[in-house]
């Protein structure tokens, strides 16, 4: 899909390329919107949800392309075991071997003017919060803003409550047997194009792993206090109507932050999936409104 990209943008260079992952027993898949023009406003880095894969952000990468009259780089990450990567799919032995790998990713950018915005969905939004916390004084350096949508720092009660019904009858270090859920396109948008799109693609992870989802709970219980630690300008994105996340617990995540630095779009009648919804154009606009808004 991405590949079609330049034929619509005059000063569009698509590259892609795979690096090996910090552990060195996987490979990650880098797709790259860089512009022509010389000036470089910001340079986004989109990391994808549970799941998922890069492919599925074609229309927030269009749309911020736009908006920013093309003057901004754009750098996509499947994450091991996600999309074009390689690995056991939706498998993690640790959770910070996300975190190692974005870090080895950012590592890779020259140190130029043009610091980075991260945009995190649900789990990529827990991986740039771990990657912030873990290096907090390179991310200041780094990054002049995080855009979070639907983060996965509350799952749900009820997908713990069969998680930990599960984790008693299985051996636990089984992790790489599926948990018992699976996601379909309709739990995650209203959309039905982008529903018949999710569930049809043969990059999507249907299954996540127990592993996975145990190192999500264990990441998210880390990071409940962080925010009266974060001091980056901070924009969370939240759905009302999310299968997976508790939307009130994460709004009151914000609360802990400085009020100058944090900002909040609720959406009431949305699904997980802010970025393929059926308001999906008022959550970019208000992603491009708060990052201008930011460099007035």
């Amino acid at each position: 899909m991405l590949t079609e990209a330049n034929k619509e943008f005059k000063y569009l260079e698509l590259n892609s390329f795979n690096i090996k992952s910090h552990s060195k027993n996987e490979t990650l898949y880098i797709r790259e919107w860089r512009t022509k023009k010389n000036k470089v406003l910001h340079h986004f880095i989109i990391l994808h949800d549970i799941c998922d894969h890069h492919g599925r952000y074609e229309l927030l990468a269009k749309d911020l392309w736009l908006k920013f009259d093309e003057k901004i780089n754009i750098t996509f990450i499947d994450m091991k075991g996600h999309g074009l990567s390689s690995g056991t799919r939706s498998y993690v032995k640790n959770f910070d071997e996300y975190v190692e790998d974005l870090h080895l990713l950012l590592n890779d950018y020259e140190s130029i003017e043009t610091k980075k915005v991260l945009i995190g969905q649900g789990l990529g939004g827990l991986i740039a919060l771990s990657y912030i916390q873990k290096y907090e004084h390179l991310a200041k350096e780094r990054i002049s803003s995080v855009v979070l949508s639907n983060p996965l720092l509350y799952l749900k009660i009820d997908v713990h409550i069969l998680y930990e019904r599960l984790l008693k009858k299985i051996n636990r270090y089984a992790g790489k047997i599926r948990f018992p859920y699976h996601i379909k396109g309709s739990d995650l948008t209203h959309d039905r194009i982008r529903i018949e799109s999710y569930n049809s693609d043969p990059l999507i992870n249907h299954y996540m792993s127990i592993s996975l989802v145990e190192e999500i709970v264990r990441k998210s219980n880390q990071l409940l206090d962080y925010s009266y630690f974060l001091d980056i300008p901070l924009l969370m994105l939240l759905s009302k109507d999310d299968f997976l996340v508790n939307w009130q617990k994460c709004s009151l995540f914000m609360k802990g932050m400085p009020k100058e630095l944090a900002n909040e779009g609720l959406y009431p009648h949305s699904g997980h999936d802010l970025f393929n919804e059926k308001n999906r154009d008022k959550v970019f606009n208000d992603i491009y409104n708060w990052i201008s808004d930011l460099n007035r």
